[in-house]
């Protein structure tokens, strides 16, 4: 089946450069992750690897290329990002709590 998938780096792979996801097309899900998990998938992924940086499949739709590419033309994996939106919930709540007081 073919599908558009992201992933989640542990932290960015450049300090410089926000960026902490990969955006994919394929066919066979399962071969992508074990090609990038062997860092032979994709330079990004290679990279990560090299650097010790982790990732995980943070999200999966059904898709084919065209859909891929429209979701990268927006330059904001961020977005799409279940984790990342988690993470930016939760320190907006901490936030709350802190100007409040706690009460």
């Amino acid at each position: 089946m073919d599908c558009v998938y992201l992933l989640h780096f542990s932290r960015p792979i450049n300090p410089s450069r926000p960026a902490q996801h990969y955006l994919g097309w394929s066919s066979d899900l399962d071969e992508r992750l074990r090609k990038h998990r062997k860092g032979t998938g994709s330079r990004l992924c290679a990279v990560a690897l090299e650097r010790g940086i982790t990732f995980v499949l943070a999200e999966v739709w059904a898709g084919d290329r065209s859909l891929e590419s429209r979701l990268k033309r927006q330059h904001n994996s961020r977005k799409f990002c279940p984790i990342c939106n988690r993470l930016q919930a939760a320190k907006a709540s901490e936030l709350a709590v802190a100007k409040t007081g706690g009460n």
